[in-house]
């Protein structure tokens, strides 16, 4: 539910989809220029922002974490390896 003076509470900031936010900026920025409606379409902005920071913040932990995987799976294979040789070694005398 709306605050009573027309602007998005908190809940409804946070769960309002990208589009109808961007479609809430630039209703802002065509109206008649103040400082109020440039506070507030900046305030919109700066959430829709947040909101691609924290996309690309998840995007870089989910590469991270392949990578770490990764790297376990090469020191796994590298020491399987090492003890291939060794082996081979030994029994070769």
């Amino acid at each position: 539910m709306p605050h009573p003076n027309g602007l998005l509470t908190h809940a409804e900031l946070t769960t309002i989809g990208d589009e109808d936010l961007v479609r809430r900026i630039d209703q802002l920025y065509a109206g008649t220029p103040s400082d109020w409606r440039l506070l507030l379409a900046n305030l919109l902005r700066d959430e829709l922002l947040r909101r691609g920071q924290e996309r690309a913040t998840a995007a870089m932990l989910r590469w991270t974490r392949q990578v770490r995987n990764m790297t376990v799976a090469i020191l796994v294979l590298t020491i399987v390896n090492i003890v291939i040789v060794l082996l081979s070694v030994w029994t070769a005398r």
